[in-house]
């Protein structure tokens, strides 16, 4: 035996507060908090749904902890996931101990005094859970095995749909090029066109023949003065060689 279908309805900290405020005084409404990341929080997940089932007449409400503000968990004294509140108008009660199917029945029975329309064993709670997640799991393995055994079977789907959208939208890809051609950035091609011209310009307002013949005679300016520099060097020392042998000879001369 499966479980019904069950009636939770996934809501945020807005949804949540009109709800109950438009309820009935007397009409129950059951919240789970939770979060997705908790563990603890997915085992709790399928029996707050089995519960739904039995007990038709109790509007059930599930909360994730990243879908509201703390404010929220805090205005229903909620410390942790996962909690369960029974609330109404007047009174609000949360359920606490284990999280066991049988006391999560009690906890209803205590808190409405209602028993349930079905009784649902822990053990159906869990096959009917198993059993969803491999069909899920199988149709998945199943479509990967089509896609990895079969590539030629992949491809000619797609090449059929795509052929389907060719022949139900003609235009389809004339627009898409066009909306590419219109928003995508291409290269602009004009800036090479005035870079020459800027480049033309500068050109023109300088004289390269000029500049370079001044380069020239920069250069050659430390050779010409080394030069010179050279020739008083030799002058200087020839000079300095003739007084001396001028001097020596007149010695020469005294001592006859």
């Amino acid at each position: 035996m499966s479980c019904p279908l069950s009636a939770t309805f996934l809501m945020d900290g807005e949804s949540l507060d009109k709800v109950l405020s438009s309820s009935q005084t007397n009409a129950y409404v059951a919240i789970l908090f939770y979060a997705s990341w908790c563990p603890f929080s997915k085992n709790v997940q399928p029996k707050f749904d089995a519960l739904s089932s039995m007990y038709p007449q109790i509007k059930h409400i599930m909360v994730e902890q990243t879908s509201v503000t703390p404010i929220v968990f805090s205005r229903y004294g909620i410390h942790g996931v996962p909690s369960i509140l029974l609330v109404n108008k007047t009174t609000r009660m949360r359920h606490r101990g284990q999280k066991a199917m049988q006391s999560l029945v009690d906890f209803y029975q205590r808190a409405t005094g209602l028993a349930p329309a079905m009784y649902l064993t822990e053990d159906q709670i869990i096959f009917s859970e198993n059993k969803s997640n491999v069909l899920e799991s199988h149709n998945k393995t199943r479509i990967k095995d089509i896609i990895s055994r079969e590539p030629y079977l992949t491809f000619s789907l797609f090449f059929l749909f795509l052929k389907a959208l060719v022949y139900f939208y003609p235009n389809m890809i004339s627009n898409l090029i066009a909306l590419w051609l219109a928003y995508i950035p291409h290269p602009n091609l004009a800036i090479f066109g005035e870079s020459k011209q800027l480049l033309a310009r500068v050109l023109h307002l300088v004289d390269v023949n000029r500049a370079f013949n001044k380069l020239k005679l920069i250069k050659s300016r430390p050779f010409h003065n080394g030069a010179r520099s050279a020739r008083a060097w030799t002058s200087s020392l020839a000079s300095f060689s003739l007084s001396k042998t001028s001097s020596s000879r007149a010695s020469q001369g005294v001592k006859l």
